[in-house]
């Protein structure tokens, strides 16, 4: 017979009651939730829905191998919509939620804005270059630096013989923080044969460069080093080919995005060069070691979720995988300050970008000597590496 509600209202408190008392042994463990804050929509949804993917194969490779003191990780992705209001609406949601880490944000404008928030934690792990924390803050750099980035892609157009650079950047901070580098690789010694002959800016809104097309096509350049991402790289080399500017082109690796390669099709420019940390190409060419087993591992565990090594798993997988060592490490319940001190101090940590020293090098762990060039080939529908680490032509 059916009972009244009352008791079994009261059966079911009882029950409670009886597995709150049970030891946290007896009982399975609760899942261990990490934010992150990631542009599933809006501009930057390109690389953000790859992230997202990637935070999932990731997330089963982990619970596949132990979790993290026990517990099974899951990921809580936070979508900031590519809007740097709406990520720091989320940090400091993290913040009230005592959240200890989280994974991005994804944008340089967004980590911009979230880095004076983090600065009593918790520790943030931002998925571009385009970012630099000064040294002991709690937010930390994925990838090579923009400026090590270009670094090796000026010297491996100087290795290349090209002397006359043209310069076309967006004015965000994407661009701005790219145009720093360009600025400062162009002024070493090593570099004095390289000259600017003509530096153009647009808006990442503008839905035409064909004007600054016009002036950089005039001046005659060898190389042009085109620095903008998702929408507005797009505009740039559909504009490109409407000009024909025939020469080959230095870009952002945050366009190392198959929907983009493929989407621009015969637009592309013969010679279209980024710079990679491992794509589909070099993977089976690293030496037996410590990279090439973080490699392999990496691509199976993308392969098995039905993705391609590309810009959104290519920014994350590395900096995923530092976290948990450092909670793995220091156990589920570590603070923000332990966390960000055991990063800090991180040295021969091997990941699909090579080794990582953060102590040599603050809040990201990698310099220009890792930095290999690839280009776009469409008949292998992938990047192919063209230089060693470092820049130097193959």
């Amino acid at each position: 017979m059916k009972q009244p509600h009352s008791m079994t209202l009261a059966y079911a408190l009882a029950v409670a009651v009886t597995i709150a008392s049970l030891p946290a042994a007896s009982r399975a463990a609760d899942p261990l939730n990490i934010d992150a804050i990631i542009p599933v929509t809006g501009q930057a949804a390109f690389v953000g829905q790859v992230e997202v993917k990637t935070l999932g194969a990731a997330e089963a490779t982990i619970n596949k191998t132990g979790g993290i003191g026990g517990r099974q990780v899951h990921f809580t992705v936070r979508d900031d919509a590519s809007n740097p209001q709406n990520t720091v609406q989320l940090v400091n949601d993290a913040i009230a939620n005592h959240d200890q880490v989280i994974m991005g944000p994804s944008l340089a404008s967004a980590c911009g804005a979230a880095l004076p928030i983090v600065k009593n934690g918790p520790v943030a792990y931002c998925f571009s270059p385009g970012v630099h924390p000064a040294e002991g803050s709690y937010m930390f750099s994925a990838d090579w630096s923009t400026a090590d980035t270009i670094r090796a892609l000026v010297h491996f157009a100087k290795e290349r013989g090209w002397r006359r650079v043209a310069v076309l950047t967006s004015t965000d901070a994407s661009g701005q923080d790219a145009e720093k580098g360009i600025d400062a690789a162009l002024g070493l010694p090593d570099n004095s044969t390289l000259s600017v002959v003509e530096r153009e800016h647009f808006a990442v809104t503008d839905i035409s460069v064909a004007a600054q097309l016009v002036r950089i096509k005039s001046a005659n350049p060898q190389v042009l080093i085109a620095w903008a991402s998702g929408t507005p790289f797009n505009t740039i080399i559909r504009g490109v080919a409407d000009a024909a500017l025939d020469v080959p082109i230095i870009s952002s690796n945050a366009n190392l995005v198959f929907a983009s390669m493929h989407g621009l099709g015969s637009f592309l420019p013969k010679e279209l060069l980024f710079a990679a940390a491992v794509t589909e190409a070099s993977a089976d060419v690293l030496p037996r070691g410590a990279q090439r087993t973080a490699t392999e591992q990496y691509i199976t565990s993308i392969k098995t979720a039905g993705l391609r090594s590309e810009a959104g798993t290519i920014l994350t997988w590395d900096a995923i995988w530092i976290v948990v060592g450092a909670l793995r490490k220091l156990g589920p319940n570590a603070t923000a300050t332990q966390i960000r001190d055991y990063i800090a101090n991180l040295k021969g940590y091997v990941g699909i970008h090579g080794p990582y020293d953060f102590a040599a090098i603050p809040q990201r762990g990698l310099d220009a000597s890792g930095v290999v060039i690839s280009h776009w080939s469409a008949t292998r529908d992938t990047w192919v590496p063209v230089s060693k680490p470092g820049g130097n032509p193959l």
